[in-house]
């Protein structure tokens, strides 16, 4: 009885963070697509306006570089980069200059020891680490679950100790869920 309800908390957690996801990536890149189409007025690419305000604040130290994909926009504190997507390098669009400009937000955040922005950094590798990890993490605990139902005789059932490598997972992806939220603020 004890796993039924655990099992059951544990899906109240992760399924509504799964449907709350999706619905913001979906928003998130209709708000991105539509600003792509908006040029700025001075017709400056992302890449050259985040040089001119680095440099204008002092923070000539920080490179600019460009990364493969898609929304893959980050300031990294340890080696000091604006790293802005591919299609936001070369862009001259509202929202690559949008997008750049938060990125250099969180640089003049490093510059002035914003202690914020280390523990969001801190959360941000947490749900990085677990948001690639958890099909294989998934698949790991499937397949022990397995063993331990057939060759340890625990059997299938939901007092069985052999859904406990499952639950464990989903409850770190509802913890992963929950940091991504922290992040946000």
């Amino acid at each position: 009885m004890y796993y039924y309800i655990l099992y059951s908390v544990l899906s109240i957690i992760v399924l509504p963070a799964i449907i709350f996801g999706i619905y913001a990536q979906a928003k998130v890149n209709k708000a991105y697509n539509n600003a792509m189409t908006m040029p700025n007025s001075k017709n400056i690419t992302a890449s050259t306006f985040a040089r001119q305000v680095l440099n204008a604040a002092g923070l000539e130290n920080v490179k600019v570089v460009e990364v493969a994909g898609k929304l893959n926009d980050h300031y990294d504190p340890k080696n000091k980069v604006v790293a802005i997507s591919s299609g936001n390098y070369n862009s001259t669009s509202l929202a690559a200059l949008g997008i750049t400009a938060h990125e250099i937000g969180h640089a003049l955040q490093d510059k002035t020891g914003y202690k914020p922005l280390k523990i969001r950094h801190f959360f941000v590798n947490i749900t990085n680490f677990f948001s690639k990890a958890l099909f294989p993490l998934l698949l790991l605990s499937a397949v022990i679950s397995f063993f331990l139902a057939f060759f340890w005789g625990f059997g299938y059932n939901f007092n069985s100790l052999s859904y406990i490598p499952l639950f464990i997972v989903i409850g770190l992806y509802g913890l992963s869920c929950l940091l991504s939220l922290v992040t946000l603020f």
